[in-house]
């Protein structure tokens, strides 16, 4: 089981049914110079042995271990003592069906009988197939050949990814399940900023392997040994040499004629700062090139921790346009992230660009119960940072506190900023499901979604609005254009804590 494939030391089924001939010819493009590795034993069912090396150590001990198991670890153990080295053959897939010699209590009682041998003939066996066990040398190449092998079958689908969580990540992950469902055979590639490594995940049918990559270089030469039909560009925020990655996906798509599918799930095919927010932390509503270009300079929001060096926007749109153009399918999650994506790219083709918003899953109504109070107490859901707006909740509270109003605010979920004041509280994250019991225990009048960018869609928007409960939006965005509709929605025009405290005025007037 040392010699197992796809899963070490296991007893496994042939992978995925698969011819063994088939299975073999995938072996067979290994270069086994790079992959020799010494191991403790050889597997006697299908083992090479030197000839010259038995005219000193002569053959197998049958005297001492009978009719099964044990002889060949002994004789790859006097081998090692005379100086030899056994080698795993890493480009060769034989096929053992195991049970085919013994019965599987003969062969129970035949391993106890000659396992205690063997540890009188070499004490020190146990302890060095257990170091080898640990080492697991193989471990990439048995990921793989696996790939290679489900590759050679069906093809690979390709999801590139971050690897910063939130709900991009989700997003990739419900489609990988998708396409599991389809049968495709699925290698998902995100990058780890934090390591400046990229980890890659196969998933095929009931496999699951993953190991990792450390430079382009490397992943280039592994994705030109793939059958690929389809890559997915779901998010590039934080890879490194963007450029260069961009540049080479291009030429793929070309090369392979593979389908290209790019979701806008934030602006950064618009520019490094994905939020679109300029450096006077404000929306800039995609302007010209040349305000674009000494924004870069200037700007130190977000996007900067994951570019340090200086940017060439006119370059980066030329880039991006090259590849979108190359898409078969663009998808937006709102009709406002596709009216930005064109006012930057208006040659795109309007056909490859579909709207298809998030589904969502439902939330049970709210029935808002009757106040003892005239305190009004706004909600706001999710994790709130500056681009989705902590600076207008923190200049809410100020100027509640100046002028002694009496209104709350209530984050059900987190924010990036200390906020100390007794009209303001945090309730830290929260299972969806409870969100109708934690509105009506913090008697929640109506919410606010305080981004100060436009949102490629509204997660937060949408579950409010599930909840039938009042809701004021900026006019920006995805969360504009869902409550333009909704019956108890208010859109404010002017992104300010003080317009917001204006539209609460109206409302309760």
């Amino acid at each position: 089981e040392i010699a197992s494939f796809p899963n070490f030391v296991a007893d496994n089924a042939i992978y995925d049914n698969m011819e063994v001939e088939m299975l073999d010819a995938v072996f067979k493009e290994v270069n086994a110079q790079k992959y020799y590795e010494a191991i403790p034993t050889g597997v006697g069912f299908c083992m090479g042995i030197n000839y010259t090396l038995t005219q000193t150590i002569g053959m197998f001990a049958e005297d001492t271990f009978g009719k099964g198991y044990g002889e060949e670890n002994d004789w790859c153990q006097r081998a090692i003592k005379e100086g030899y080295t056994n080698l795993l053959v890493p480009n060769l897939f034989v096929y053992h069906k195991h049970g085919g010699s013994f019965t599987a209590e003969e062969k129970a009682a035949l391993l106890q009988k000659n396992a205690l041998k063997l540890l009188e003939r070499h004490p020190n066996y146990s302890k060095d197939v257990d170091t080898y066990i640990k080492k697991d040398p193989h471990q990439a190449l048995r990921y793989l050949l696996a790939l290679k092998a489900s590759d050679a079958k069906v093809g690979t689908h390709i999801i590139f990814d971050h690897d910063l969580g939130g709900g991009a990540n989700i997003y990739a992950e419900e489609r990988i399940e998708k396409y599991l469902h389809n049968r495709y055979n699925v290698l998902y590639i995100k990058y780890d900023f934090y390591t400046n490594t990229f980890k890659l995940f196969h998933y095929h049918k009931r496999y699951a392997f993953s190991f990792k990559i450390s430079t382009l270089e490397e992943l280039k030469t592994l994705l030109a040994m793939l059958q690929i039909k389809e890559i997915f560009l779901n998010s590039l925020v934080s890879f490194k040499n963007n450029i260069a990655l961009l540049q080479y996906l291009s030429h793929l798509v070309n090369d392979t004629k593979t389908k290209l599918i790019i979701p806008i799930h934030d602006y950064y095919p618009v520019c490094p700062s994905y939020t679109l927010l300029n450096e006077k932390g404000q929306y800039c509503d995609v302007p010209t090139l040349e305000t674009c270009k000494a924004c870069l300079e200037n700007n130190t929001q977000e996007w900067r921790n994951f570019h340090s060096d200086a940017l060439d926007i006119v370059l980066w749109r030329e880039t991006w346009a090259t590849l979108l153009q190359k898409s078969q399918n663009i998808l937006c999650f709102s009709q406002s992230s596709k009216e930005i994506l064109l006012k930057t790219y208006p040659h795109l083709t309007i056909d490859t660009i579909e709207v298809i918003p998030h589904e969502v899953k439902s939330l049970t109504p709210v029935v808002l119960q009757e106040k003892e109070n005239n305190t009004i107490t706004v909600g706001v859901l999710g994790a709130i940072n500056y681009a989705k707006g902590s600076q207008i909740i923190k200049q809410l509270i100020k100027t509640i506190e100046r002028d002694n109003l009496d209104i709350n605010i209530i984050i059900i979920g987190e924010i990036t900023e200390q906020i100390n004041s007794k009209h303001f509280h945090v309730t830290g994250r929260y299972q969806r499901d409870a969100l109708p019991q934690i509105i009506k225990e913090n008697q929640i009048d109506i919410f606010l979604i305080p981004s100060i960018w436009p949102e490629t869609f509204s997660y937060t928007t949408q579950e409010v609005m599930m909840m039938k409960m009042p809701l004021m939006v900026f006019n920006l965005g995805a969360p504009a254009e869902r409550v333009k509709d909704y019956a108890k929605g208010y859109i404010i025009d002017k992104i300010s804590a003080d317009a917001v405290l204006e539209m609460l005025t109206q409302i309760k007037d």
